[in-house]
């Protein structure tokens, strides 16, 4: 007989396959325990906008945000500017900012979005220009990565400062992009201030819109841009009304995994070959399958993908496992091998058998 060990039909909702299928990495946020704006109201912020600069509140693309042009004079006495302090920081503060750049222009030429916060002895300065990302360390503008900064598209900004050191790390929509990067510009304004500027010296009308800002003493799961995340699928099955689908970004989810916890736990004494169909974006050993016994064994299996984006049924020969290996599988976990680019997998119709007497008879629990 055989034995079911996931069907993926209880997974009809995104929500359902999540909760099931638990990723080990959601991204990096703010814990924004220091201050969660969400720029409804931005009264609590100091305006000391100057000439034609402006900051105010709109809805803009269906969201609150806090709008922040340079005006319709070009020069450097033409700029939007807004303070608060937001309450001391300590060595560590992350900053989280939802940020859409309309118009831009180069950093040199000073036609940038700016954020400074100033951790008592550091002003840590992030200038999101035209041409890039940049950090001013107190000296000059020193790019992240290349051309992160894209205009026109909302971009997710974290910023890991750490002030005894003078550095911070840079993830964009929850990736890592940089570490270690020196923001050691010295100030001695007050620790918590921190400062949203528009500049536009050489163009008219340089403009941002700000949907959230977010201040913390660490990190938290970042759900809008995890890392590695399960999601339903109701059209790319092999059996029955879904399967599971994964998607693993590149570099950052390399042994990640999607972990399902079974309970009751299934008993597959007795049982020869786990069957299972996978799909995958990606060709080559990417994706492994462990299925853990209560006992602590875990027996895995790392699929081989030949032909990208076509199903193929994966046979795991169990049959040298004890039973006592395998008379209580707990958890089933899928580990990302390889990250070299980022992936799309699913998965579906997983069940143990005998190969004598194949998939006839089931007695397996639908879970």
């Amino acid at each position: 007989m055989s034995v079911e060990i996931d069907y993926m039909e209880s997974y009809d909702t995104n929500e359902k396959a999540q909760a099931a299928y638990v990723s080990s990495d959601l991204g990096v946020l703010s814990n924004a325990d220091i201050d969660d704006e969400d720029m409804a109201d931005i009264s609590d912020w100091g305006a000391t906008d100057s000439g034609t600069g402006a900051t105010t509140q709109v809805t803009f693309d269906s969201k609150s945000c806090m709008k922040c042009t340079s005006g319709a004079t070009a020069g450097g006495a033409n700029y939007s500017y807004r303070t608060q302090d937001v309450g001391t920081f300590g060595v560590r503060v992350v900053l989280s900012v939802n940020l859409y750049c309309d118009l831009l222009g180069a950093v040199a030429d000073t036609n940038y979005f700016e954020m400074s916060a100033y951790g008592g002895a550091t002003r840590a300065c992030f200038r999101f220009a035209s041409d890039g990302l940049f950090i001013n360390d107190g000296t000059s503008d020193v790019e992240v990565g290349t051309n992160l900064i894209v205009q026109d598209t909302w971009q997710e900004w974290t910023f890991d400062i750490n002030y005894t050191a003078e550095t911070v790390d840079v993830y964009l929509d929850g990736i890592l992009k940089a570490s270690d990067v020196d923001c050691s510009w010295a100030s001695a304004a007050g620790s918590g201030l921190v400062v949203l500027m528009q500049r536009g010296k050489t163009i008219t009308n340089a403009l941002s819109y700000i949907d959230w800002f977010k201040a913390g003493s660490d990190v938290t799961s970042n759900p809008n841009f995890p890392n590695l995340q399960s999601y339903s699928e109701d059209t790319i099955k092999t059996q029955g009304s879904y399967s599971l689908k994964g998607i693993a970004v590149a570099t950052d989810s390399l042994n990640d995994t999607l972990t399902k916890t079974v309970d009751p736990t299934i008993d597959l004494s007795n049982q020869d070959l786990i069957k299972m169909d996978i799909r995958a974006s990606r060709t080559g050993s990417n994706i492994k399958i462990g299925f853990h016994d209560s006992g602590g064994t875990t027996t895995e299996h790392t699929a081989n993908i030949a032909s990208a984006n076509e199903w193929q049924t994966e046979n795991i020969d169990i049959s040298g496992v004890a039973n006592v290996n395998k008379d209580a599988i707990d958890s089933i976990i899928v580990t990302i091998t390889n990250a070299d680019a980022a992936g799309t997998f699913y998965l579906d119709n997983i069940y143990a058998t005998i190969p004598a007497l194949g998939n006839a008879i089931f007695f397996g629990a639908n879970f």
